[in-house]
């Protein structure tokens, strides 16, 4: 690499770019010349938390995850405990290489490898961030700083809550009754807690009585859509996703009616005026892998288009670093008819497109 990391790191707009662009990386010369992986991370679209640990071990670098191991065994276990699964959170290392007999990293290749993990989190924008040892929590807050002074508190980073608390490691070293386990189960806590603290910040709730208030919902959400967007729709079957979606039909403009298209899978409707941009109308309902949705080419139309995706949890995430997610539920469990069509909506803004930008419902 010819350029600096920091330049690099900068001029990538994706973390699978990003990604990319790290494997490639051979600015510790040492590191570069013992290294099997470069483990840039787990960043699953739409992580809330991100734990950041010291540098990649003997595992770790031979398979290319970071916290495999007796280390990984305990994280996952303490995550699953607060109600954070492996799977929702993303992690990474102040170090993304092995350094040689896993010796503790040297000051020059910590400033190396700063950049990527610094655009790491700009792009994956995680409501809280913990940091997990000391030298992460040096990496985060400063030279000298000590786990047992920190820990149990929240501290920030770059505007985001972050919590400092004791590596896995720690708490495997000192046994099951040693404080670090403790003071890692509290403070993977407080994290959790922290995450839906944010998460109700980033949050707008609305209640739709009828069919035509949800549309109406629809609609002021499209006064806030632009090409490139990805809405997800999510809930029960006749919870009124489509209805929702034509109220976007209707906000954007588009011709012809929105309906559900089941059978279809996919519907493009053009915009009326040549300032719109169209809308896109997924149903992935029957699609049952990241592999079918790669096959209808999402991706070829996304950043030209406004595309709403009903049944698309866990499918479509990966096509935008920014999305919305839009759940709707019965609002109540009544008996009365009056009542019974009644639903409530949450939309959630993901990543920085949305900071600040959600509509009132």
């Amino acid at each position: 690499m010819t350029v600096s990391p920091a330049e690099v790191a900068l001029s990538v707009t994706t973390l699978d770019e990003l990604a990319t662009c790290a494997q490639r990386c051979v600015a510790c010369a040492e590191l570069a010349a013992t290294r099997t992986t470069v483990v840039v991370g787990r960043m699953p679209p739409g992580a809330e938390v991100l734990l950041i640990g010291e540098a990649p071990g003997a595992q770790e670098d031979v398979i290319g995850v970071p916290f495999v191991g007796k280390s990984g065994q305990l994280l996952d276990k303490l995550l699953a405990e607060v109600g954070m699964p492996r799977d929702r959170v993303a992690v990474a290392n102040v170090l993304k290489c092995r350094p040689p007999g896993n010796r503790k990293p040297r000051r020059d290749e910590v400033d190396n490898c700063r950049p990527w993990l610094e655009r790491q989190i700009d792009l994956l924008d995680p409501l809280v961030i913990c940091t997990l040892g000391g030298t992460a929590a040096e990496w985060a807050l400063g030279a000298g700083v000590r786990i047992a002074a920190l820990r149990g508190a929240r501290h920030t980073f770059g505007g985001r809550p972050l919590v400092a608390t004791y590596h896995p490691s720690a708490a495997i070293r000192f046994g099951p009754n040693g404080a670090p386990l403790a003071a890692l189960r509290e403070d993977l806590a407080l994290v959790a807690r922290l995450a839906a603290e944010r998460r109700r910040q980033t949050e707008e709730r609305g209640v739709a009585a009828d069919a035509s208030e949800m549309r109406g919902i629809g609609e002021r959400l499209a006064s806030a859509l632009r090409p490139g967007d990805l809405v997800v729709l999510s809930g029960e079957l006749g919870a009124g996703k489509t209805t929702l979606a034509q109220g976007i039909g209707a906000g954007l403009g588009v011709r012809g009616h929105v309906t559900s298209p089941t059978f279809v899978i996919a519907r493009v409707h053009p915009a009326l005026s040549p300032d719109r941009p169209p809308l896109v109308h997924v149903d992935a309902y029957r699609l049952g892998s990241l592999e079918e949705v790669d096959d209808i080419d999402l991706d070829a139309s996304v950043e030209a288009s406004v595309t709403v995706v009903e049944w698309g949890e866990g499918k479509v995430e990966n096509l935008t670093d920014d999305r919305l997610e839009v759940r709707i539920e019965r609002a109540a469990d009544t008996a009365d008819p009056a009542a019974r069509d009644a639903r409530r909506v949450t939309v959630r803004g993901i990543g920085a497109r949305w900071a600040g930008a959600l509509p009132s419902l």
